[in-house]
């Protein structure tokens, strides 16, 4: 059983390392009880006007970010999910270079 034990934590570090320099995607799955804090929290992180804050937390779910740090990402989600917020963050997909064609 300890040797199960130690084979999932060694494996969840690594899984955690590989991660740590991925971009992650945030998306505010819905708003909670408190949208006027949802808003001035989404206004603060991504430093735009009010209105376009505003909009962006009325149309959920909304991608808040697709490009944020891991510890931006795990703030941004407890800032959100403190004011009663559903927030999914997740590794943002990698677009893949379209291959080139030669005529």
């Amino acid at each position: 059983m300890k040797k199960i034990l130690f084979i999932l934590a060694f494996c969840c570090l690594f899984v955690g390392a590989a991660m740590a320099g991925e971009p992650q995607k945030v998306t505010l799955k819905e708003v909670g009880p408190n949208k006027v804090k949802v808003v001035k929290i989404v206004r603060n992180f991504l430093d735009i006007e009010l209105k376009d804050a505003f909009n962006l937390v009325n149309d959920v779910p909304a991608v808040i970010t697709e490009n944020a740090s891991v510890e931006q990402a795990e703030e941004l989600r407890l800032a959100l999910e403190a004011e009663g917020a559903v927030v999914e963050v997740e590794p943002a997909v990698k677009a893949e270079p379209e291959a080139v064609q030669q005529e």
